[in-house]
C-alpha cells in the first residue's frame, strides 16, 4: 500500500509538471517562460521515479527467471534505481536542450551573417576577431580599387560602438553606392529593398529585431542616439531579421554614421566580380595595391567570410554544447559507480538467487536486464525532456539577449545518447560481474 500510495503521488508530480510546462511555454509572456525549465526538470525526477515500476512491470510479464527477478528487483529497490534514471535522465536532457539550443543559435547567427555577405571578395585590414577597433582603411582606400581588372562594384561596411541603454551598442553602416550587390536584409518590418537604403541615406536608421524586442521600439518609433556633439532623435524606418549581436544592431547611413561615432572610414571592403573574372587574380593585385599599408591585409571569398564570422560565436555556442556533453559523462560515472557499489549490498539477494537454482550466467543475465532496463529508461525519459528544454532555454536566453530563433532540433545529438548510456550500463555491469563481487555462496551468506 505503502508503495502504491507512492507511486499514486509520483503520478501526479508528473502530471502536474508537465501541465505547468506547457503552460509557462505557451501563456506565460516571454520574460516569465525560463520558469519552464524547473517544471521540465521536476518532470524528469517524477518520471525518473515511476520508471522503476513501468519497467519491472514489462520484465515481471515474461516467464524467463532472470526476467522475473530483475523485475522485482526494480520494483522493490525502486528508490535506488530511480536515483541513478533521474540522474543519467538529467544529464541527457540537459545535454540535449543546450545542443538544441546551440544550434539553433549558430544556425540564427548563420542566417544573419549571409544576409550581409552576398559579395565576391571581402578585403579587412586584419582578420574579424583580430583586428583592433580603430584599424581601419583611409577614406577613399575603395575608390582605388574600381580600377582593378576584374572587378565589376566596390562598396564598404564599417562598424563601431556606441553607449545606449546602459551598454555598447554595435552601430553597422555600408556606403550608398552599389549597396544591395552586397546587403539583402531580411526585414521583418518597414522600408525594404532600395526604399530602405534611400530612408537611410536621409537620415533615418533601422534596427535588429532583438533590439526592438528588448526596448519595444516599432516602426516610425523616434529613438535618440548620442551624437558627438550631443544627441539625435532618429525615426525607425526598418526593422531587421539580425541575431548577430545579443546587444542588438542600430544600422545607419554613412552621414548618420559619421555624426554618431566621428569616422568615416571603412572598415570592411566588399567587391562584386564582372562575369568570367579570376577571383585569385583580383586577390593578388588587391593585396599588392594595399598590403604595404596593412601588414595583416586578409582577403577572404564569399564562404571564407561567412566562416570567419560565423566561427566568433560559434566558440561561445560550443562552450555550451561542451558543457552539456561534461554533464552528460558526469552522469554516467556516477551511475556507472552506483552500479558497481550496490553489488556490495546485494550479496544476499544474489545468495538466495543461487540457492533456488540459478547459475552465475542467470545472475549476469538479472543484471544486465536491470543495467539495460535503467540505461534505455533514463534516455526514454530524458529524449523528449530535452527536446522540450530546447524552446525553453532559447526562451530564456530571449528574455536577455531578444533573440528567438527557430528551433533546430538536435536529432543526431539526442539519438546518440541511448547507445552512450547503454554503452556505460554495460560496461558497469563488466565491472561489477558476479565472479567478481559475488564469491562463493558460503561467502555470500558470511555472517547470517
Amino acid at each position: 500500500m505503502k508503495g502504491s500510495r507512492a507511486v499514486r503521488t509520483w503520478i501526479a508530480v508528473a502530471l502536474l509538471c508537465a501541465g505547468c510546462s506547457v503552460v509557462a511555454l505557451t501563456v506565460l509572456p516571454d520574460a516569465a517562460r525560463p520558469v519552464a525549465i524547473l517544471f521540465v526538470i521536476g518532470l524528469v525526477v517524477a518520471a525518473a521515479q515511476l520508471a522503476p515500476v513501468v519497467a519491472g512491470n514489462v520484465l515481471c510479464a515474461r516467464p524467463h527467471f532472470a526476467d522475473l527477478a530483475a523485475g522485482r528487483a526494480l520494483r522493490f529497490a525502486r528508490p535506488r534505481f530511480a536515483y541513478v534514471i533521474a540522474v543519467l535522465a538529467l544529464a541527457i536532457s540537459l545535454s540535449i536542450g543546450l545542443d538544441g539550443a546551440a544550434k539553433s543559435l549558430k544556425a540564427d547567427v548563420g542566417r544573419s551573417v549571409a544576409a550581409w555577405t552576398i559579395g565576391d571578395l571581402y578585403v579587412r585590414p586584419a582578420p574579424p576577431g583580430k583586428s583592433l577597433h580603430d584599424e581601419k582603411f583611409a577614406v577613399g582606400t575603395s575608390e582605388r580599387l574600381r580600377d582593378v581588372a576584374g572587378v565589376e562594384s566596390v562598396g564598404w561596411f564599417s562598424y563601431s560602438t556606441i553607449e545606449l541603454y546602459g551598454t555598447r551598442v554595435p552601430v553597422w553602416t555600408w556606403s550608398a553606392d552599389d549597396v544591395e550587390d552586397f546587403v539583402r536584409f531580411r526585414v521583418a518590418d518597414g522600408a525594404r529593398g532600395s526604399r530602405l537604403w534611400q530612408q537611410l541615406d536621409d537620415g533615418e536608421i533601422a534596427l535588429s529585431h532583438n533590439f526592438a524586442r528588448l526596448h519595444d521600439v516599432r516602426v516610425g518609433d523616434t529613438v535618440s542616439l548620442p551624437t558627438t556633439t550631443g544627441a539625435a532623435d532618429l525615426v525607425v524606418a526598418a526593422i531587421v531579421d539580425d541575431s548577430a549581436s545579443d546587444a542588438g544592431v542600430v544600422i545607419t547611413g554613412a552621414t548618420t554614421y559619421s555624426a554618431l561615432t566621428g569616422d568615416r572610414r571603412p572598415q570592411e571592403i566588399e567587391l562584386r566580380l564582372a562575369p568570367g573574372a579570376d577571383p585569385a587574380a583580383v586577390e593578388e593585385e588587391v593585396t599588392a595595391l594595399l598590403s604595404p599599408e596593412h601588414e595583416g591585409l586578409v582577403v577572404y571569398d564569399r564562404a571564407e567570410i561567412r566562416a570567419a564570422f560565423a566561427s566568433l560565436a560559434g566558440d561561445l555556442l560550443d562552450s555550451f554544447v561542451i558543457v552539456g556533453r561534461l554533464l552528460f559523462v558526469v552522469a554516467l560515472l556516477v551511475g556507472a559507480t552506483a552500479t558497481v557499489t550496490g553489488m556490495t549490498t546485494r550479496k544476499r539477494e544474489f545468495g538466495l538467487s543461487r540457492l533456488s537454482g540459478a547459475d552465475r550466467t542467470v545472475v549476469r543475465g538479472q543484471l544486465l536486464r536491470e543495467s539495460l532496463a535503467v540505461a534505455t529508461s533514463a534516455w526514454v525519459i530524458g529524449f523528449p525532456m530535452g527536446l522540450l528544454l530546447v524552446p525553453a532555454l532559447l526562451r530564456g536566453l530571449a528574455s536577455q539577449t531578444g533573440v528567438v530563433p527557430a528551433v533546430s532540433w538536435p536529432w543526431p545529438a539526442a539519438l546518440a545518447c541511448l547507445p552512450a548510456a547503454v554503452l556505460l550500463a554495460l560496461t558497469a555491469l563488466a565491472l561489477a560481474t558476479p565472479q567478481r563481487r559475488m564469491g562463493s555462496l558460503a561467502e555470500m551468506f558470511a555472517g547470517e
